[in-house]
């Protein structure tokens, strides 16, 4: 199986990946043993990107994924999970990227996967009500995250032509974005700023 590097951060997965979303019941009905099978086959097969979302069928997807995962294939999978993408009361699509929405998300998410590490978590969708924060050096628009490096290890956006670039930093500590908690640093002292 041929290998990417994502972006310029040091994470690889496989040249195929496999999309989640069918494999709940978001379409119609799923037999789910065959969804966990085919998510084991394909892990088996070397194509160990696993793409979902908290919200494929109101985050049952995420909860599918955790049950494939288990009997050792979440060490075969770099998985990958978003969110941003919520519907407002009235039913109609929208985005949430406040800080404290990305932070519950994220401790959801980890839940549902039953796992303590998102390898890869996206923003599905781009809130434009949130205020861009300007970290890049050449003062391009970019968002400044910082998640604990025990909870995600990479973060990148889906829909970058919203947002040309996208800061992130990653160390060690509990979960937070600047202005809402203090991050921490890693063992050293230093955190890692990753350009996707």
């Amino acid at each position: 199986m041929q290998r990417r590097r994502l972006g310029k951060t040091g994470l690889e997965v496989s040249a195929l990946g496999l999309g989640c979303m069918a494999m709940t019941n978001l379409y119609g009905p799923v037999d789910e043993a065959e969804a966990i099978a085919t998510v084991r086959e394909a892990l088996d097969a070397g194509a160990d990107f696993l793409d979902t979302s908290d919200a494929y069928a109101d985050g049952k997807n995420e909860e599918l994924l955790r049950r494939a995962l288990a009997d050792g294939y979440r060490a075969k999978a770099v998985v990958a999970t978003k969110f941003g993408n919520v519907r407002t009361p009235d039913g109609k699509p929208g985005a949430n990227g406040k800080p404290e929405y990305v932070i519950e998300a994220c401790n959801k998410s980890l839940a549902r996967l039953g796992i303590d590490v998102i390898d890869l978590y996206y923003q599905h969708r781009v809130d434009t009500t949130v205020p861009i924060v300007t970290s890049d050096p050449s003062c391009r628009p970019s968002l400044s995250v910082s998640l604990s490096f025990g909870s995600v290890l990479y973060v990148l956006t889906s829909a970058p032509s919203e947002r040309p670039s996208l800061s992130v930093s990653v160390s060690r500590g509990r979960v937070g974005m600047r202005g809402l908690k203090p991050s921490t640093t890693n063992a050293s002292g230093s955190s890692t700023d990753w350009r996707m």
